[in-house]
């Protein structure tokens, strides 16, 4: 099941900006085209904290753009990184069969937030670029992310994802 960012919105939408940063200060992945039907997230166990049960919505619908959360889970296994792949155990998951099981993992040092390749099969890409494994890559608000050849997402740092969520508040009215 994969959270859509427009009912993220709607459950969201009347958190001021201070409200949203205490509550979410992690970064967001906002998918982009059709990768959206093709991922997963265990993100409802990770917002359990968000008013109310998160929508039941099929990932296979083709209604997008998806939102997945860069966190750690409540029992992470990796330390200090937010892995990202397809198999069960990673912080953030993405089950599309060209993404590897260990694809990318994030970094976090002070505010600023790093992706890394994790030797992974199709790669990792930021705006294009194919990432050297396990080089950190510093990340900027709206970069676009690709893992693999055709998993796309946009980056979004937690107060630019406040900025993004309250201008799609504004356009869906």
């Amino acid at each position: 099941m994969a959270l859509r960012v427009d009912d993220f919105v709607v459950e969201n939408r009347d958190l001021d900006e201070g409200s949203f940063l205490a509550r979410f200060p992690h970064p967001f992945l906002v998918s982009e085209g059709a990768s959206a039907s093709a991922s997963t997230s265990n993100l409802e166990a990770r917002t359990a904290k968000m008013k109310g049960p998160l929508p039941a919505e099929s990932a296979g619908s083709g209604e997008g753009p998806f939102l997945l959360a860069i966190k750690k889970k409540e029992h992470g296994q990796h330390g200090s990184i937010v892995t990202v792949g397809r198999a069960e155990d990673c912080d953030v998951r993405i089950a599309h069969p060209l993404v590897s099981k260990r694809h990318a993992y994030f970094t976090q040092e002070g505010e600023k937030w790093f992706i890394c390749d994790a030797e992974s099969s199709n790669g990792t890409f930021a705006d294009g670029v194919a990432l050297d494994p396990h080089k950190k890559h510093l990340l900027t608000d709206s970069e676009a992310l690709r893992f693999g050849p055709e998993v796309r997402y946009r980056y979004f740092g937690s107060l630019a994802f406040f900025r993004y969520m309250s201008y799609r508040a504004r356009i869906k009215k």
